[in-house]
């Protein structure tokens, strides 16, 4: 078993209480239904989750997204996968330049979004964005825009469920 309180972290009890309603920042609001703060562990560092976990000795109220392989979501990502990013960017940069250099067409679906994105890159593509739209709902003034962004948040919340779905059968086989 793991040392890392992030890879020990389990869910006692879901709160049903939006984040976006919420009153604070981008890392921790005061929920008053449970009237608790709530950290956000996926907007803030690994270290800054693990300080948090460290001071409240693990009993706390905190969103979080977890990936199929268990890892929890933070704003900055592991350095292993950090060097595989960099590593894949390299390929994919060296291998790119030498195909449009060449003049294949086989580039188009690059340029057109038809290249997918593996179901990890999906759920911390879409985690993110959560994070940034509660950002927007919670300083937003104008009813209007608050609607629309409450419905792309849950049109957000879809896919990142079906990105889960995917990382999870991808991770099981």
């Amino acid at each position: 078993m793991s040392r890392d309180p992030l890879d020990n972290l389990s869910v006692v009890r879901q709160c049903p209480a939006q984040w976006s309603r919420m009153i604070g920042d981008d890392q921790i609001r005061f929920c008053s239904h449970c009237n608790q703060n709530v950290y956000n562990l996926t907007n803030m560092s690994r270290e800054e989750a693990k300080a948090v976990l460290s001071e409240t000795e693990g009993k706390l109220c905190a969103r979080f997204y977890k990936r199929g392989d268990g890892t929890i979501v933070t704003r900055d990502c592991s350095p292993a996968v950090k060097a595989g990013t960099k590593l894949k960017v390299a390929f994919v940069a060296v291998f790119g330049g030498a195909l449009a250099a060449l003049g294949f067409p086989i580039l188009a679906p690059v340029y057109s979004g038809q290249v997918k994105m593996s179901p990890h890159q999906l759920v911390s593509k879409y985690a993110r964005r959560l994070v940034r739209i509660d950002e927007q709902i919670g300083e937003s003034k104008d009813t209007e825009e608050k609607k629309a962004l409450l419905e792309w948040r849950e049109e957000i919340e879809r896919n990142l469920d079906k990105a889960l779905k995917d990382e999870r059968k991808g991770a099981s086989r």
